[in-house]
């Protein structure tokens, strides 16, 4: 996918481990079809929460549909057996979750269903002992479809954003501490309508962008936007984000955690073509779009990406993102999974499946570094079944190993924290050293140590009440400079 190379700054650093990616293997073999593969998104798309994550799918028969879950086990290796969120002789479909803190950690996710005889929108928390019993998010006599949780990486502590469709309009729920609105974002009209949502905050200029496809007529199909300050209820006017070609399924990505860019379909001659554009170029006269895939004889599709930091030895920040999508030429369809880092590799799998779901999300955090899988839909044993490509992501520098067993660098604690937490460092031999802590975007926000120290263990406290700007939560970074020694760690502020 070398088009991607166009909008991202590729950094060449010794001192990073190459991704480690595994062979495919069928992750279900059930006695109902496994359809559209779904993962929960993380702040800064970095599990570091409580236990691995899981991939959510819907378990198709021929009375209905239902959600169900596997579990990702660290031990095993592997998916465990699923289990079930809903269950019943009805339709369950679209599943769209996220994490995230009212008076403790939960996950949630959101889906329809057609329970009660139309399309409702119903919810389930994890806080950490399973998912709990379904319920009703919001109900009227109207269909309620489309959901699709917003990952607010600024205030994702603090503020929850649910976008759907009821009567051909777009709504946008908002819940904080104190507050909670349900507005109406985008309104149809006779000639009118409005459908796919998608939205999410710019971590630079802290904006929400809420976009959604506008039809009038049921003719032209373009992709329309408003954006709102992070903490505010006051949306600008609607504009139009991209108008040319037939548009569908828009959905934003993220090639860094501070950048961020809209995906979503063209129809070109026929042939859908996946593309790229940065909010930025939003409303241009013949906005630049990026291709996923040049060629214009082959259809592409479904293209989604998440990203995270690498911090190098030398103190540099580095954003691979991993990504996937599928192609469709004459006769063949493939999933593609590779990353956009450094190191430049692509995986192409032949699936059976012409209309196949595709999905690509991280799973758990261990060993410095993150699991991931890529996971689609094939066919096998005459039933529709999930395969999965694994990868691993190292995430965190590289040290020469005759310095490590001499020279260390502890994990915080406590982490999370509250405005303090306590670092220790071993060091070898006397000698300069420093300790700094950095926020997300690399910037030093804190010098612990800046001295000479002699051989030996010392333990330093990090309190954030001490600094003028009162850093906000999020993850930090904490990097031990002793000669020629550097390690760099990560923690996490909640406030």
């Amino acid at each position: 996918m070398k088009t991607l190379y166009l909008f991202l700054e590729v950094l060449f650093y010794s001192s990073v481990v190459l991704s480690q990616i595994n062979q495919p293997k069928q992750l279900t073999n059930f006695d109902y079809d496994s359809r559209n593969p779904e993962f929960i998104w993380y702040p800064f798309n970095m599990p570091f929460y409580g236990e691995p994550g899981e991939i959510f799918f819907e378990a198709h028969t021929d009375s209905g549909s239902n959600i169900y879950a596997m579990d990702y086990s660290v031990e095993e290796d592997s998916f465990l057996e699923p289990y079930s969120i809903i269950e019943g002789n009805f339709q369950n479909k679209n599943i769209s979750g996220g994490f995230f803190r009212d008076a403790d950690y939960y996950k949630m996710i959101l889906w329809e269903t057609n329970q009660n005889g139309n399309w409702d929108i119903v919810y389930a928390k994890n806080y950490g002992s399973g998912f709990s019993d379904p319920q009703l998010f919001y109900a009227t006599d109207n269909d309620e479809t489309s959901p699709s949780i917003v990952m607010d990486h600024i205030n994702y502590f603090y503020e929850l954003n649910i976008l759907y469709v009821s009567n051909n309009s777009v709504y946008v729920y908002t819940k904080t501490d104190s507050t909670e609105t349900n507005f109406l974002l985008f309104q149809a009209d006779d000639s009118t309508t409005y459908s796919n949502p998608a939205g999410a905050f710019y971590y630079y200029d802290g904006l929400f962008y809420a976009v959604a496809v506008e039809k009038i007529n049921f003719n032209t199909s373009r992709i329309v936007y408003k954006k709102r300050l992070s903490n505010t209820n006051i949306w600008s006017e609607l504009s139009v984000a991209y108008e040319g070609y037939y548009a569908q399924n828009p959905k934003f990505v993220d090639p860094s955690p501070a950048d961020l860019y809209l995906n979503f379909e063209i129809v070109v001659n026929s042939r859908i073509r996946s593309v790229l554009m940065s909010p930025a170029d939003f409303g241009a006269v013949n906005p630049p779009i990026i291709y996923v895939v040049e060629d214009s004889t082959i259809e592409s599709s479904e293209f989604d990406s998440y990203s995270f930091y690498i911090i190098t030895d030398q103190g540099n920040f580095s954003s691979p993102y991993p990504y996937s999508y599928k192609i469709k030429g004459v006769d063949s369809t493939f999933i593609i999974s590779g990353s956009e880092d450094w190191y430049y590799y692509e995986y192409k799998i032949n699936t059976k499946i012409i209309e196949s779901g595709v999905a690509i999300g991280p799973l758990v955090y261990m060993n410095h570094g993150i699991v991931s899988y890529t996971v689609w839909e094939d066919s096998s044993n005459g039933r529709i079944n999930l395969f999965g490509l694994k990868r691993f992501d190292i995430i965190s520098d590289v040290k020469d190993e005759t310095f490590t067993s001499s020279f260390s660098l502890s994990q915080n604690y406590p982490n999370p924290f509250n405005p303090t937490t306590n670092i220790v460092f071993r060091i070898a031999e006397g000698g300069f050293v420093t300790l700094k802590v950095y926020d997300i975007l690399g910037n030093e926000i804190a010098t612990l140590v800046n001295e000479e120290k002699t051989a030996g263990e010392y333990e330093v406290e990090f309190n954030t009440s001490s600094i003028n700007h009162h850093p906000s939560s999020g993850i930090y970074f904490y990097q031990l400079k002793a000669g020629s020694f550097v390690e760099t760690k990560k923690m996490i502020l909640l406030k």
